[in-house]
């Protein structure tokens, strides 16, 4: 475990701050231009009011127990911009770009996002297990889904724009609501063994709009539906 407060560290060889087990504070730090990671924790942590730019590895990274993010900025790492393991994180006004060999956000466990925006991912863009909760969040030109939610998501006021496929979410009760999934090359929305109510939103220029996999049943209220190659498709 570690506490830093004010700190930067940068043009290191190696991780810009290392932590090991247990919790961790990391607030108001500057990470920049590191050999390795950008912020490297084992355990859990707080993190908040951060800037972690063009280290040489994930930018910021941390263990089992949930961790909380706020306040923080992360771009052109080689890596993923935010990488932590089991438990329940919250995060709240984040912004990661071009993550450049990983996803924006990864997030092993439960989740809570709020006001995050993610783009320019090699790979996903925000990418969390079961349970989780998106409100205000925005995951554009990304190279793998925009926002994938292993099961049970709930997500309001949401836009997924120019990504392989728009939102995944997986098995069990799911909603989708004020949301936008466009100009996906894929997917707009990808469902599998999930019922999920779509309300609200508009779902356009994509590849399929709404693919149904495995038993989903969707249920839409107010959608707007238009312009994709195919507006709906699945097993179900």
């Amino acid at each position: 475990a570690g506490t830093f407060f004010g700190c930067t560290s940068g043009s290191n060889g190696s991780t810009g701050i290392v932590a090991g087990s247990g919790s961790s504070t990391v607030d108001g730090c500057d990470v920049t231009n590191n050999g390795g990671a950008g912020v490297m924790i084992a355990g859990n942590g707080d993190f908040s009011e951060l800037t972690i730019l063009g280290n040489n590895g994930t930018g910021l990274s941390a263990g089992n127990g949930g961790s909380t993010f706020t306040d923080c900025e992360l771009g052109n790492n080689a890596g993923s911009g935010i990488s932590v393991g089991e438990g329940t994180s919250y995060f709240t006004d984040i912004t990661i770009s071009n993550s450049s060999a990983g996803r924006g956000i990864y997030n092993g466990g439960t989740g809570e996002f709020v006001n995050v925006t993610v783009s320019g991912s090699s790979s996903d863009g925000i990418y969390t297990g079961a349970s989780t909760s998106l409100n205000n969040c925005s995951s554009s030109d990304n190279g793998g889904y925009g926002i994938w939610v292993e099961s049970a998501g709930f997500l309001t006021n949401c836009a997924a724009d120019g990504n392989s496929t728009g939102i995944y979410v997986g098995a069990y009760s799911s909603e989708i609501i004020n949301s936008l999934a466009t100009n996906n090359s894929t997917y707009g929305m990808e469902l599998m063994n999930s019922s999920t109510l779509i309300q609200n939103c508009t779902i356009s220029d994509n590849g399929t709009g709404v693919f149904a996999g495995g038993t989903s049943g969707p249920a839409f209220m107010n959608v707007i539906l238009y312009d994709n190659t195919t507006e709906l498709d699945g097993e179900s």
